[in-house]
């Protein structure tokens, strides 16, 4: 799976590059990064489960029934109604999902998402992981 040896540079750089193939296909090498990859999704989505666990969806849902805070429908877009609790935590599986890929995958040590009032926030400092989930109506202006 290494890198090819297929141009004139790389012909040049041969005895460095099949070093640095002889790194990336060990197959030691590679467990180890499927075992921190695992680790990391196991941390993130123990967080996550303790997050979700402690949102209160009561009062959210209540205070966007009051205001009739709508987000759009994806399943018809025309249609735009107050979510519900289980709508709530499908968008947050989803965007949990695209952040552990930025986290897991790209290396990235934050990941935010802001919509519908749901703010979602992965961060990681050295070996602990933080997931954030609130609600935010800061910004909230009523006609």
């Amino acid at each position: 799976m290494g890198y090819k040896i297929n141009s004139t540079w790389t012909q040049i750089h041969k005895n460095d590059i099949e070093e640095l193939n002889s790194i990336i296909d060990d197959e030691y090498c590679n467990e180890l990064e499927i075992g921190r990859k695992l680790n990391l999704m196991k941390k993130i989505k123990r967080s996550f489960d303790e997050e979700l666990n402690s949102f209160n969806f009561d009062t959210v849902l209540k205070f966007m029934n009051d205001n009739n805070w709508e987000w759009i429908n994806y399943d018809d877009i025309s249609k735009y109604e107050i979510p519900t609790k289980e709508r709530i935590i499908k968008y947050l599986k989803n965007v949990l999902k695209h952040g552990m890929y930025h986290i897991i995958e790209l290396k990235e040590k934050s990941y935010q998402v802001f919509s519908g009032g749901i703010v979602f926030g992965i961060d990681i400092t050295d070996n602990d992981v933080c997931v954030s989930i609130y609600f935010d109506i800061a910004h909230f202006v009523k006609d």
